[in-house]
């Protein structure tokens, strides 16, 4: 014989399930992207089998993503374990591409090696290299 269950019931369960299923993957997104890396940290992820690359003032471990990289896993590996956001923009990068990454985030900058890249001109000053800031007349 057929058992047949309350339609409501079955619809609670799955909606349960689902919402346990998004808990989970919170807590792992939360426990991810609280974390800080320095530089330091991040360089010695620079191979294939652990790459580790900045873009902005975010980590990401690109790994898993090496041979699925359309430019294909030699582009990853010449920024592995390093800030990567020069070669990131200067490739143009539809917008969209940050959706990709964002499964690869695991944590963000340190604060203080931050570098204020993209936007660099504000307040009419400019800052070089060896970050002295230079005031840019009107």
């Amino acid at each position: 014989m057929f058992r047949t269950e309350d339609p409501a019931s079955v619809l609670n369960g799955a909606v349960t399930t689902v919402l346990q299923r998004l808990r989970r993957l919170s807590q792992q997104q939360n426990k991810r992207t609280d974390q800080s890396y320095t530089l330091s940290e991040v360089s010695v992820h620079c191979n294939r089998n652990d790459c580790w690359i900045v873009v902005g003032d975010n980590v990401y471990d690109v790994t898993p993503f090496l041979d699925k990289h359309p430019g294909g896993f030699d582009v990853l590996m010449e920024q592995a374990g390093r800030d990567a956001t020069m070669a990131f923009y200067g490739a143009g990068h539809h917008p969209s591409t940050f959706d990709m990454l964002e499964p690869f985030h695991i944590g963000n900058l340190a604060q203080h090696e931050r570098v204020n890249i993209i936007g660099t001109v504000s307040n009419h000053s400019v800052w070089s290299r060896d970050r002295a800031k230079i005031v840019v007349a009107d």
